[in-house]
């Protein structure tokens, strides 16, 4: 099966970038323009990125990204773990 994943991240591209192993489990993918191919034995993802913006808030300019994820040949519980594992990648603490 395929599902798509859609995320609004305040993050720049080259942390983006630099996270990413962390967030697909591996080293190894592929980047053509905006997009990212990356696959496993249990999915194949693709990632597309949107360029750079800005998100201002009063007088403070967060960057913003907008991201689809896409997965394919796995099941939906699959889908749900690599997401959860994608998302804890990015998520920022605070306190």
């Amino acid at each position: 099966m395929a599902f798509t994943f859609k995320r609004e991240m305040t993050i720049t591209h080259d942390d983006f970038m630099r996270i990413l192993p962390r967030a697909i489990g591996s080293h190894e993918f592929a980047v053509n323009d905006q997009k990212i191919f990356f696959s496993n034995k249990f999915y194949s993802m693709q990632i597309h990125v949107s360029d750079e913006q800005q998100w201002g808030i009063g007088s403070l300019n967060l960057p913003r990204l907008l991201v689809e994820i896409s997965l394919e040949h796995c099941s939906e519980a699959e889908a749900n773990a690599a997401m959860r594992q994608f998302d804890r990648s990015y998520q920022k603490g605070g306190g």
